[in-house]
């Protein structure tokens, strides 16, 4: 089970660092009515706390950790032999404290139990601390956090410039608009190659059986009807048309910037958001998204339009790829795709069945595009 995971892994930890496993407190909360993944919450770290970490990787890294805190002032840390650490405290944005709070199950109680159970699964936590760790090969480091005033340093550039907001370290450049609250290029300093990068939520409609209607730039096609609904580990849209969002929502743009990292948070749906972070000296871009509740009715549409939603992120670049793109397979190797098309264990010529889903491949490495320029990488979280 997750709590005999957690108890071995304390009892590791105690070995690794010489002291006993009741010193460790976790944060997953499973032995509560939720599991606090991903949910940013975790009353061990609101006061101060040390935090041991272990990289199996066979080179160095420079890791940051994030962790929900209390506070409304700075924070510093030190490692193992005290010599102080990066770090920043950022605000708690209002939609992932709201997280926990989706697993109350407000079915048959009353106002007195419903506001219990409320109160049970808020998110105490008003901000985040990020603090960076550097860890040695196949190592460990412990970071002792706790409030009280950190040491100047210098924070990632971030400049306004009409309707253009930048966030630049030196390695990378980042250009949002203000105006449509959106990425719009990312340039490499080093090499400088600039690329048009915008990153749109859209959702297929759910099919519930029946027929595809298919483009009509296809051809060589499977018969278009099948009683297959789309489901739990079944993608099949019912077309291929891509649908946004309540046109009336205001998109919303946030930033925070300090020592360890530049935040842009942007919201362009009461259920979909991202965040888009640059590290100090990092050459990548992080992309955190949040989605859901993912509503069934659709009133900007159509008055009573409850369709299922196979939501997805497109990231939208100039890279001139073609129909050509590559995925690791099972995290190994990367393979070769082409769209609309198959290897040649397949028969030839291919016929498309789900022009949509037949595009759509699982990864747990990497997809990745190029042209004789530019590359253009989109690494999962593992």
């Amino acid at each position: 089970s997750a709590l005999e995971a957690e108890a071995g892994v304390a009892v590791a930890f105690g070995k690794l660092l010489g002291v006993g496993r009741g010193v460790f407190e976790h944060c997953n909360c499973n032995s509560g009515p939720m599991s606090c993944l991903n949910a940013s919450t975790c009353r061990a770290t609101h006061h101060g706390f040390s935090v041991a970490a272990f990289s199996p990787l066979g080179q160095d890294v420079d890791h940051v950790l994030r962790v929900p805190i209390v506070s409304d002032g700075p924070w510093r840390c030190k490692d193992a032999s005290g010599k102080a650490l990066p770090s920043q405290v950022l605000a708690l944005d209002q939609r992932t404290r709201e997280l926990p709070r989706l697993y109350l199950n407000s079915f048959n109680l009353t106002k007195e139990q419903y506001k219990a159970a409320d109160a049970a699964l808020t998110n105490d936590a008003t901000a985040v601390l990020a603090v960076s760790l550097p860890i040695k090969a196949t190592g460990a480091a412990t970071a002792a956090c706790g409030p009280g005033s950190a040491a100047p340093s210098s924070s990632i550039t971030v400049t306004r410039d009409g309707d253009k907001l930048i966030v630049d370290n030196g390695l990378l450049r980042l250009t949002f608009c203000t105006a449509t609250k959106a990425l719009t290029t990312i340039e490499n300093l080093a090499s400088r190659t600039t690329t048009s990068l915008k990153l749109t939520w859209g959702w297929y409609n759910s099919s519930v059986g029946g027929c595809t209607p298919y483009p009509d730039t296809l051809s060589d096609l499977e018969p278009a009807c099948s009683s297959q609904a789309s489901g739990a580990y079944i993608f099949r849209p019912n077309s291929s048309e891509l649908f946004g969002f309540d046109p009336s929502f205001v998109p919303q743009m946030a930033v925070e910037t300090g020592s360890v990292y530049a935040e842009v948070r942007l919201r362009g749906s009461p259920f979909t958001s991202h965040t888009i972070r640059l590290g100090k000296d990092n050459a990548h871009v992080e992309v955190e998204w949040t989605a859901g509740p993912i509503p069934v009715d659709t009133p900007w549409l159509a008055p009573d339009s409850n369709w299922g939603k196979e939501v997805v992120l497109r990231y939208d670049t100039d890279v001139a790829s073609g129909d050509v793109f590559y995925t690791d397979s099972n995290g190994r190797e990367t393979v070769k795709r082409v769209r609309d098309e198959r290897g040649p264990s397949y028969p030839s010529p291919y016929k498309i069945s789900e022009p949509v889903a037949g595009n759509y491949y699982p990864v747990n490495a990497l997809a990745s595009i190029s042209d004789d320029c530019v590359e253009f990488d989109v690494i999962v979280d593992t």
